[in-house]
């Protein structure tokens, strides 16, 4: 059907069956209509739709592309859809607009493109909502090049709410998303959502070079099981996170930017069950929402200039291994989601909000997890949480099987509201291990570190500074290798040993405290050591920590 003029027809200019669209070529007329029926919902053949300048293709109630099928819409063309219209893909949709020449795919009432097409004037605007959506569903795939997908949203059936809804459930299935230089915007919900229900079945979506924005929910959101590649794009004014996303379907967000977000980040939840490897995004953290596991065997590492922000009483769990490798120069924070000192204004509220000791739990390490910070800021945690502990970073292990490690190097661990660091390892035949050094413990609201016994404890070259309790408190047969510390301003300036269940030699055979320990203990009971290097607990004597100045040299009396 070509070169034809519709005028003045009550009607649609033309309603035709997706299937039998083989060439629309230079009509002029109010609209065509694209439809099928309920009996026959599906486009079975291969198409491309041809141009019609200022002449738009219309989805009437839905559209549909079969399993097998290709629909190919070029550059130039504008579909609007009337109100909780649906376009299912099952096959291929390809969108191929141009810089130049972009693909709309928007509301019936938007007149700023194709027209006053639902010839009403100026009586009606497009809003969110007007249309339902797109949706990929089983093996479908989704391609769009310079794009606008605008103005819909409405619930619908089977997929969910956002403008461009993906779902692949059964073990033969796996949604493809490919959006370049494209624009999408005004949902009534999110912008882009891809869930796949199944383990063993890796759904993809690539998002590059786009703006996603003023959605009212979040920009993406993905769920569990897929390989997600956002890179270049720009977030602006979508109503909740700029994008939200489970922890084991990053694969390759950075370069990405974002303002006016009702959070200004990319939020991870769930579990990681897979080595990820975040990537960088200047001035726009991932923030940690609900909680956030690395899974035994895995390991999550943090590249040198990410910043991750909290949410109130999130966790990190770490079963598995986190590395936190920043550098001197770009380090990596971990902090409150209220601190705009780093990462920005990442709640979007300005200046009504300051971060605080507890804004958000801890980093838990437990079993047989690991972690290893360099060149890293941990601030802001620390509320009372249930399993591990109160501390900011709390590490614990129990069974004759675990073990857990924590190395931290050139790093601050500053304002928990509880400790900073805490180590437990219930196990008497294993041994856990701290090694902390080169780094600032400072402003905590308990002890600077604690460790309790059977763990196998390094902390050299440290600074202590206004820790409320002690710098560090630790039991006796966990100190392995304390020196080169220094403090001020804490509770009690020194390190404090609880109590010793065999000999340990602190400086010699003869338990000489050399200067940078700031050891003194006092004896509680009238009774005399057996055992040189014996500090703490014997035959019911006990010993306590009753001022912390420089004492070289000392021997236990």
């Amino acid at each position: 059907m070509t070169g034809n003029t519709f005028t003045n027809n009550a009607g649609y200019a033309a309603w035709v069956y997706a299937d039998s669209v083989s060439a629309f070529l230079a009509t002029l007329a109010r609209a065509m209509a694209l439809t099928a029926s309920h009996s026959s919902a599906r486009l079975g053949q291969n198409t491309t739709l041809g141009v019609n300048a200022n002449f738009p293709y219309i989805i009437s109630s839905y559209l549909s592309v079969d399993n097998g099928m290709t629909f190919t819409i070029p550059a130039g063309v504008v579909i609007k859809s009337e109100p909780n219209t649906v376009l299912y893909i099952y096959g291929t949709l390809l969108v191929q607009g141009t810089a130049d020449n972009p693909v709309y795919i928007t509301s019936l009432k938007d007149d700023s493109v194709g027209g006053d097409t639902n010839n009403d004037g100026s009586a009606s605007s497009p809003a969110k909502g007007d249309w339902a959506n797109l949706q990929i569903i089983g093996n479908g795939q989704l391609s769009l090049d310079h794009a606008s997908v605008r103005y819909g949203g409405n619930p619908s059936t089977y997929c969910g709410n956002a403008m461009i809804c993906s779902y692949a459930s059964s073990t033969t299935e796996a949604v493809a998303l490919t959006i370049n230089h494209s624009t999408i915007e005004e949902s009534a919900y999110d912008g882009i959502s891809l869930y796949d229900g199944n383990a063993d079945q890796r759904s993809t979506l690539s998002v590059a070079n786009s703006i996603i924005r003023n959605n009212a929910g979040n920009g993406i959101s993905v769920y569990p099981r897929t390989t997600t590649t956002v890179t270049g794009n720009t977030f602006t004014n979508n109503a909740g996170y700029a994008a939200w996303v489970y922890a084991d379907s990053v694969s390759a967000f950075s370069g990405n930017t974002g303002s006016g977000n009702g959070t200004n980040g990319i939020a991870l939840v769930g579990s990681a069950g897979q080595n990820t490897t975040l990537g960088v995004n200047a001035n726009f953290p991932y923030i940690i929402s609900s909680y956030l596991s690395v899974d035994n065997g895995m390991t999550f590492t943090i590249p040198a200039g990410v910043v991750i922000k909290s949410e109130p009483n999130t966790v990190l769990y770490l079963y598995g291994t986190l590395l936190v490798q920043g550098t001197a120069d770009n380090p990596v924070y971990i902090t409150s989601l209220k601190d705009d000192s780093v990462g920005g204004d990442t709640n979007n509220d300005g200046s009504a909000s300051s971060p605080a000791k507890g804004d958000w739990a801890n980093l838990q390490i437990i079993g047989n997890g690991q972690l290893s910070l360099d060149h890293a800021s941990v601030r802001y945690g620390g509320t009372p949480f249930t399993y591990c502990g109160n501390a900011m970073i709390c590490s614990y292990a129990s069974s004759t099987t675990e073990a857990v490690a924590l190395t931290i190097n050139h790093s601050t661990i500053e304002e928990s509201a509880y400790d900073g660091i805490f180590l437990s390892d219930g196990n008497a035949d294993q041994r856990s291990t701290l090694s902390v050094a080169n780094s600032i413990i400072r402003n905590n609201a308990g002890n600077g570190i604690s460790v309790y016994p059977r763990t196998t404890t390094t902390v050299t070259g440290n600074t202590f500074t206004n820790n409320a309790g002690y710098a560090a408190w630790v039991y006796a047969d966990s100190v392995s290798a304390f020196s080169g510390n220094t403090g001020s301003g804490n509770g009690t300036n020194g390190i404090a040993p609880r109590r010793l269940g065999r000999s340990e030699h602190y400086a010699g055979s003869q338990c000489q405290l050399p200067v940078h320990h700031f050891f003194l203990l006092e004896r509680r009971q009238r009774h005399d050591l057996h055992y040189p290097c014996w500090c703490g607990h014997q035959a019911g004597a006990q010993y306590r920590l009753v001022h912390l100045r420089h004492f070289a040299g000392a021997r236990h009396r």
